[in-house]
């Protein structure tokens, strides 16, 4: 007798909680088969009763049996169920859903309308499972004993019959398996014939029948996930189910490969479709397009044939210019063509065929088409005319830039955009620039305002090729500024903030400040906030270069000559309000505070003469309404950002000025500061409630504020560093609040519409729910409010040891220990980099404090002291060294950031080590720090994986650059994705190259085995008729540099195997101007040569690489006398008189017999006259003992 019964059934979905309770209680005691049994049996009896009360009862058991099957794959119970009853069960479920589904009584069918979609659900649920059961992967389980495949199978010849009735059913069915189960699926259909019969009819029926049985967007449906589950397979034929479903359905599957299958599926069945498409309903419309969009996203070789796109491309530009539509259809047949115009983009730079996207230039400039005046249409028409509404609401601390009312056409702007950004820009700017002339031109504000807000976008979208237009994208952001209404002047001074970021000619400057000053005093509060962000855009341009992170300053000759007229704009209104009597002006104060510190910011010292000016009121408004209590929540949080804003704003102008200004004020500050610290600090102990103090500032900017200030105080700020430092490790130790829980449908879907998390502002969390296979839905719950806090707290640490330096010393250990698990943190890459980077600067921090100084003498006591300390430093590089190793492989490798933040604090760990035993040579002590041999063999040989997969990433690049005619901007992304692999690549370089130098002559076999394979073949740039390899600059320049050291720290072995070979990249690096760093080791290595290697592998070319170096130091110093001096030609001109005299002049000088008389007693002129040596303490000391020893023993007078 089941235990599942309609008493049970009533107790769950009773309003009563200890009724309900009871009966969950009683329902997870049932075993999970035994359950599904119970439900199943209880259904049947319900389906066909006629009681309406049942229908509720009919869902719940629906529900609870989808459930079930959805993890009895994989889960354990006592006693187990074996798996023979679980694929029994399984297909009692499907046999009897699809007897539910297609009755024999019609009437019965009609009465289960509201949960036909969740019981599609089930019946695909049950082939996920059985597949899961039977172990599902492509090729390696054969279809003929293969539970999962067989039922589908099954299934699709009892479907066939219903798909040429019609049935809308059957194909949900077949869309549903695809998406659940798509291993399988792809196993039971890829072969036979069955698949393409059921589409046939299916497809035949939608188009013959009068009335549509088969929704045409359920079919479009139906094909998209049936191309998922063909791609996943073709493309990965080792797929498994559980992680091929996961990401079908999680809607992680995409990809810009082609799958020939997919193509012909789309070609057969998908062409006909889109010609049914433009005589749909407005209904029938939304919801294909839905479908269009997905399909380009996730299955685009469904478009990828000639005909099918060159119909989908037509449809979807017929929709578009359709003014008779709704705009929002009008909207989604724009997102097809620019999600596909994406997807098109991205095969064409990665040598794909550019067919595709030739044809959609095409069409976006055919006048006939429509396609570019129907977008700039709709962005027109979707403007709110409620200026005045606009104006009146008063600006926030979030983003002022988005209006409600104007969602339509930042839609249609955005799609707009992608479309520039994809395609042929220079082909489609001539054929848009006439209609925004002409909207610019307009009286009407509506126009004037559309104009100025594409041309932005256009900016955005193609800054490269956009350059010819910059002077006219400025005037018309002048004139825009000078309407009469605030919509246009708010626009036009948004458009003129992203121009800076192309970094006009200085000739704008004026008019540019002009328009944003002037706008300042304006009554309309969001137009001064604005205006205030544009001056700190004006100041911090950021270009449109993904490796740019940080905005630069402008150079501060720029912002000199206008600081005054900007600064008294910025003091007679922003910096004036009185936010306690008008709260809505807290957002424009705010913002005048960051003009102040971006100010001081690019001028520097010179921000000294109007300190007095402006430090008085920062300091005021660090205790504005702190401590009143009376205003509104929202206020009080305005409030606290504007105290933090403050305290930034004042800290960073006492970075930029001299320190005796800013010294009395700072302890000020500080003094503000230790009782909020003291207050947070109380929030981690258990017996203490939360401190109201610490509501005074946001604490990010607080521990900011705090790490500027002991960059100035410098030893003055010791005193400090106890409380603050225990707050910032409790923050960098609390444990991830991340929790698993049950998820929810209405979750489930929002995470596949959005694709993304879920952000909670009350809680401070992000959320996602996913299916999981063999587990469920399941919710991920993240707090990353806290996440922030450790990152936060980990950057602090960084700039305290910088700051501090030796000082810090005493809490390295403290810091080592609470930063070293952070650098496998796998919830935030962020909190990764930042506590990687913080790691390497505690440590660096401590080594300063054990390295000998050379004037003062140490005592017994110290020398130990010193000892145990690098002892324990010697213990925190090898467990860092081997953690940040371990963690780069699994790193994104599209995330240079982070990849970068990584390798280069590997590389800063080896810097300060090496600088302790550069310091040890020259004192009695041996306190060395340096991995064993074995250690670094292991390191190098993971570095040197990581380094080919750079090189091989950077020649793809490269290559790409060489055998495509890009436009301006694909150049620039090229260049811009090589200059983001560059200093990933310097910084692993680097690390191999301290290695070696800690290690010396025990570091040959190392570098032999693995590093030299890898680099001598990078020497010397590739013949022309080597086709294939590729010239990469950096590569080369990486090659020389670790051949430099290994002649120069390997020993005599070393120098005597690979002069020779260094010496071809030297003379080669000789040749060409092409790179400053590049000749500069170059000459580098000819020193090296002449002092550590053989004679004769300088001897075929001492004399013209002697009239070599001269050149270069004659130039320099004709340079200097000119006083146009590089620092970089400086270092270059120091390396190359050291070579000089390395190879004539020096002791053991190579060639010191061979070049005597006038020629000897010229370059002892040049040497003596180019003294002292500043650049390169190494070259420095050599050359000055040199000249000491010629001297002493009477060689030069």
């Amino acid at each position: 007798m089941s235990n599942i019964t309609i008493e049970l059934l009533d107790a769950l979905l009773s309003p009563d909680t200890n009724h309900r309770t009871d009966g969950e209680r009683h329902y997870n005691s049932i075993n999970s088969v035994d359950r599904i049994r119970g439900c199943l049996t209880l259904l049947q009896s319900l389906v066909t009763s006629n009681d309406t009360v049942n229908e509720g009862r009919q869902l719940l058991l629906t529900v609870l049996i989808r459930r079930d099957i959805a993890v009895i794959a994989t889960v354990t119970e006592t006693p187990a169920s074996p798996s023979s009853n679980k694929e029994e069960v399984l297909q009692w479920v499907m046999e009897t859903f699809l007897s539910i589904l297609f009755p024999t009584n019609v009437n019965s069918n009609q009465k289960l309308q509201g949960w036909k979609k969740l019981s599609c659900d089930v019946v695909a649920e049950s082939c996920l499972s059985l597949s899961i059961l039977s172990n599902t992967q492509c090729g390696t389980v054969e279809v003929e004993t293969n539970s999962g495949v067989l039922a589908i199978g099954k299934l699709l010849d009892y479907l066939g019959g219903h798909m040429s009735s019609g049935d809308p059913i059957a194909i949900q069915i077949l869309s549903c398996i695809a998406n659940r189960a798509p291993v399988a699926f792809y196993m039971a259909t890829s072969s036979t014939i069955i698949l393409a019969a059921i589409l046939t009819s299916s497809l035949n029926t939608l188009v013959s029948s009068s009335q549509t049985f088969c929704d045409l967007s359920a079919m479009l449906e139906c094909l998209t996930r049936i191309g998922i589950s063909y791609t996943l397979c073709e493309t990965n034929p080792t797929a498994n189910e559980v992680t091929a479903s996961f990401e079908a359905a999680g809607g992680t599957s995409q990809t810009t490969q082609t799958c020939p299958k997919v193509m012909d599926l789309g070609n057969t069945y998908l062409r006909p479709l889109l010609l049914l498409l433009p005589t749909q309903t407005s209904q029938v419309l939304r919801s294909s397009l839905e479908q269009l969009i997905d399909c380009a996203t996730r299955s685009p070789s469904l478009l990828q044939s000639k005909d099918t796109r060159t119909n989908v491309m037509k449809c979807m530009s017929q929709i578009v210019a359709a003014t008779k539509l709704d705009m929002d259809i009008r909207l989604s047949g724009l997102e097809v063509l620019a999600t596909l115009a994406e997807l098109w983009c991205a095969n064409s730079s990665s040598g794909g065929i550019n067919g595709e996207v030739e044809d959609l230039t095409r069409i976006m400039i055919d006048k006939n088409e429509g396609v570019i005046q129907s977008c700039v249409e709709i962005v027109v028409r979707g403007i709110d005319e409620d200026w005045e509404g606009w104006a009146e609401e008063g600006p926030s601390l979030q983003d002022d830039y988005y209006w409600d009312g104007d969602d339509t056409s930042l839609h249609a702007e955005s799609l707009l955009e992608s479309l520039f950004h994809s395609l042929h820009t220079p082909t489609l700017l001539p054929t848009i620039l006439p209609l925004l002339e002409s909207l610019l031109s307009s009286s009407q504000w509506i126009q004037m305002r559309s104009g100025i807000s594409i041309l932005e976008r256009l900016y955005s979208s193609s800054p490269v090729s956009f350059q010819p237009y910059l002077p006219m994208a400025i005037q018309a952001g002048v004139a825009g500024c000078q309407s009469p209404n605030v919509r246009v002047q708010f626009q036009a001074v948004q458009l003129l903030a992203s121009l800076c970021g192309a970094q006009p000619d200085e000739e704008y400057d004026s008019q540019i400040l002009h328009c944003m000053t002037t706008l300042l005093s304006s009554t309309c509060l969001k137009l001064v906030s604005h205006a205030c962000l544009a001056l700190v855009s004006f100041c911090r341009p950021s270009p449109l270069d993904a490796t740019n992170t940080t905005p630069p300053c402008i150079d501060a000759h720029r912002l000199l000559p206008h600081l005054e007229i900007v600064l008294n704009a910025i003091v007679s209104y922003p910096l004036s309000c009185d936010v306690i009597q008008k709260p809505m002006t807290i957002p424009v104060l705010t913002r005048g505070l960051m003009v102040v510190a971006c100010l001081a910011d690019v001028v520097g010292e010179d921000f000294g003469g109007v300190y007095g000016r402006v430090m008085p009121g920062l300091m005021g408004c660090m205790i504005v309404g702190g401590g009143s209590g009376g205003g509104q929540t929202g206020q009080e949080h305005d409030l606290m950002v504007l105290r933090g804003a403050a305290m930034e704003s004042a800290t960073i102008v006492g970075q930029a000025v001299d320190a005796s200004l800013f010294l009395p004020d700072a302890h000020k500050i500080m003094q503000f500061a230790m009782p909020i610290l003291t207050g947070l600090l109380s929030e981690y102990s258990a017996v203490s409630a939360t401190s109201t103090s610490s509501q005074m500032v946001p604490t990010d900017q607080l521990l900011a504020a705090c790490a500027r200030i002991a960059s100035v105080m410098g030893e003055e700020f010791v005193v400090f560093v106890p409380t603050l430092l225990e707050l910032l490790i409790k923050r960098v130790g609390q444990e991830a609040d991340v929790s698993i829980t049950d998820g929810s449908k209405s979750g489930l879907q929002t995470t596949e519409n959005t694709g993304a998390f879920t952000q909670d502002d009350d809680t401070g969390t992000e959320s996602i729910t996913l299916s999981l296979p063999g587990m469920g839905m399941k919710k991920l719950t993240i707090n990353t409010t806290q996440i922030q806090e450790k990152s936060q707290a980990a950057r602090s640490i960084y700039e305290l040891a910088s700051a501090l330096d030796k000082r810090f010393a005493p809490y390295a250990e403290t810091c080592a220990q609470a930063l070293l698990p952070l650098i496998t943190f796998k919830y935030s890459s962020e909190v990764r980099s930042t506590s990687t980077q913080a790691l390497a600067s505690v440590f660096s921090a401590a080594c300063s404090s054990i390295a000998p100084s050379p004037t003062v003498p140490q005592d017994q006591l110290q020398s130990q002291q010193q000892k145990a300390q690098a002892q324990k430093l010697q213990s925190i590089l090898s467990i860092s060294a081997r953690t940040i190793i371990l963690e780069l492989p699994k790193e994104d490798a599209e995330d240079t950031e982070t990849t970068f933040a990584l390798a280069d604090a590997l590389s800063d760990l080896f810097y300060a080590a090496h600088t302790v035993n550069l310091a040890q040579q020259s004192s009695s002590n041996s306190n060395t720090i340096a991995l064993s041999p074995q250690e670094g063999h292991t390191i190098v040989s993971q570095l040197m994986t990581l380094l080919n997969l750079c090189l091989e990433q950077r020649a793809a690049y490269i290559r790409d650059a060489v055998q495509q005619q890009a436009d301006p901007d694909e150049e620039a992304f090229l260049e811009n994705a090589l200059l983001s692999t560059q200093d990933y690549l310097t910084a692993l370089v680097d690390s191999v190259g301290y290695i070696l130098k800690s290690q010396k002559e025990a570091f040959l076999p190392v570098f032999e085995s693995i590093v030299a394979p890898v680099f001598q073949p990078l020497l010397v740039a590739p013949s022309s008729h080597n086709q294939g390899k590729v010239d990469d600059i950096r590569a080369r320049l990486s090659a020389i540099c670790l051949f430099d050291d290994c002649v120069e720290c390997c020993g005599s072995e070393a120098a005597q195997k690979y002069s020779q070979i260094l010496l071809q990249g030297v003379m080669q690096g000789l040749q060409q101007d092409v790179d400053d760093e590049l000749k500069r080791a170059a000459v580098y290595g000819v020193a090296l040569i002449a002092r550590h290697g053989p004679r004769e592998v300088l001897e075929p070319c001492a004399s013209g690489l002697v009239v070599g170096l001269k050149e270069i130091v004659t130039k320099e110093q004709h340079l200097e006398q000119q006083d146009s001096h590089e620092e970089e030609r400086s270092s270059l001109s120091e390396y190359a008189l050291s070579a000089l005299a390395s190879m004539v002049l020096l002791p053991g000088a190579p060639f010191g017999q061979t070049v005597v008389g006038e020629e000897r007693d010229g370059i002892v002129r040049m040497f003596l006259e180019f003294l002292p040596l500043r650049e390169d303490d190494s070259e420095a000391k050599i050359c000055h003992a040199g000249l000491c020893e010629l001297l002493s023993t009477g060689k030069i007078h």
